[in-house]
């Protein structure tokens, strides 16, 4: 479906099931390590009236600050020491909640006041507004949206973490209860010489949690392919890759040219997203590009 013709309806409802499922599954999370609310700050996640406002699901639309994406997802999985589907379904949810953020505002300059205008109206015709806390269904909602949400999007630990190999290349160890297992990398010698209109090169000076590379169009498809290499500081172990908008992620490791391929790319704009750990810590590194068909880049 072409994105313009998307109707904003649909994404704002879209948007209000996210985020009242991260309070779901979040709250979740706390009660099975048997955790009060409160660790999340005493962890430097962030502030106690932030995570109040996160675990009241669609309510905090009503607020301006920023709705928890993945970064935040990620602390959280780092500061509740999460592994395998229950964190993989966490950070799937930022994943979401940043999609359809974004799709939202190319479609509305004033989203936000749109969004919670829509959640007004859904919460007077399907069920009160939310209050700050746990609603009844939360919980329960919370264990389907672990299985589900694998079925949406594909998200890996960094490299490095439970259930994955230390080293490039190795063949990771399957999580449990896992359908899909997102692929690593693998270490490489670097990159090849490539043919003139289907190569990008992109370059990153300084990353902290996220970036989005640049953009190409391709009127065929093919199979993408990238070569990156990232210089991390002490306690970064690597970070992630991900082609939209098909949502497609990989794991990389730091301090080697690694490889990875996306087979059978549609016709379409595409770009590529890095992001890791909102650590406060700083990567710098370079990608190379290659498809099997003309791409045309789009400039900035």
């Amino acid at each position: 479906m072409d994105r313009a013709a998307e109707p904003f309806e649909g994404l704002a409802d879209a948007l209000i099931d996210a985020l009242d499922e991260i309070a779901a599954a979040v709250t979740e999370a706390l009660e099975a390590h048997n955790l009060p609310q409160k660790v999340l700050a005493n962890r430097k996640v962030a502030g106690e009236s932030t995570i109040s406002r996160w675990l009241s699901g669609a309510q905090q639309l009503e607020h301006g600050e920023r709705l928890p994406g993945v970064e935040e997802m990620f602390r959280i999985t780092e500061a509740l020491r999460l592994t395998g589907p229950r964190a993989d379904a966490l950070l799937a949810l930022g994943r979401r909640v940043d999609d359809l953020r974004d799709r939202m505002r190319a479609l509305e300059r004033s989203w936000r006041r749109r969004a919670r205008e829509h959640h007004r109206r859904r919460a007077g015709t399907t069920r009160p507004a939310a209050p700050r806390g746990l609603q009844p269904w939360h919980v329960a909602a919370a264990a389907a949206v672990l299985v589900a949400s694998w079925g949406i999007w594909r998200l890996a630990p960094i490299p490095g973490s439970a259930g994955k190999p230390d080293r490039p290349g190795e063949q990771a160890a399957p999580l449990a209860a896992a359908p899909v297992r997102t692929p690593r990398a693998v270490q490489t010698s670097g990159p090849p010489s490539i043919e003139a209109g289907h190569e990008l090169r992109m370059v990153t000076e300084r990353m902290t949690a996220r970036l989005s590379g640049r953009s190409w169009t391709q009127e065929r498809t093919g199979d993408i392919e990238i070569w990156t290499r990232a210089e991390c500081p002490p306690g970064v172990p690597g970070y992630w890759v991900a082609l939209r908008p098909i949502g497609e992620s990989v794991a990389v490791a730091c301090g080697s040219w690694q490889h990875h391929r996306w087979l059978g790319v549609g016709p379409g704009r595409h770009n590529l997203d890095f992001w890791k750990s909102a650590d406060g810590l700083a990567l710098k590194g370079s990608t190379v590009l290659r498809s099997t068909v003309p791409i045309t880049e789009v400039p900035r």
